[in-house]
């Protein structure tokens, strides 16, 4: 059985690690700036001792809080997901009964910028859920399901 030491590995892995940024720079243009503390918007933040790293998005949940008017300083709750099932709205059959019904167009256009207003934000909080936040993957999927025709219970 071989016993290689901490510092073998370490050096073995750095060797590997200068080996492939050579060769990934002979077809991209690549520049080493020193340890990495963002990587597409999301913060690196890394406990060396005891080699730990995390991934936050802090500062983008801030940002479409800030853009849909969230506050977040208010109690949230303890899960995203509410308690009661959610069932899809009957808006189709309006458009199905449209025309004997002289519904004005512009109530229609404020359905389908609520409609868009919705799917914005089901894309924001969908991004956080599949890069970071697992924990609130089930709720988006669940309320992506409603993108063509939420109600105001699933905002």
């Amino acid at each position: 059985m071989l016993i290689t030491s901490f510092s073998a590995i370490k050096r073995q892995m750095k060797k590997k690690a200068q080996k492939a940024i050579k060769e990934l720079s002979k077809e991209y243009q690549i520049s080493i700036f020193g340890k990495l503390k963002w990587f597409l918007k999301i913060h690196v933040l890394h406990n060396y001792s005891q080699r730990l790293l995390w991934l936050s998005q802090e500062a983008y949940i801030k940002k479409i809080a800030n853009q849909y008017k969230i506050d977040l300083n208010r109690h949230l709750p303890d899960t995203p997901m509410t308690e009661t099932e959610l069932l899809p709205t009957n808006h189709q059959l309006i458009y199905l009964t449209l025309p004997s019904l002289n519904i004005h167009p512009k109530s229609l256009l404020k359905e389908t910028a609520s409609t868009m207003l919705y799917q914005k934000k089901m894309g924001s909080v969908l991004y956080a859920a599949t890069t970071t936040h697992p924990d609130i993957t089930f709720a988006v999927l669940w309320l992506a399901r409603f993108n063509q025709d939420p109600s105001q219970k699933h905002y």
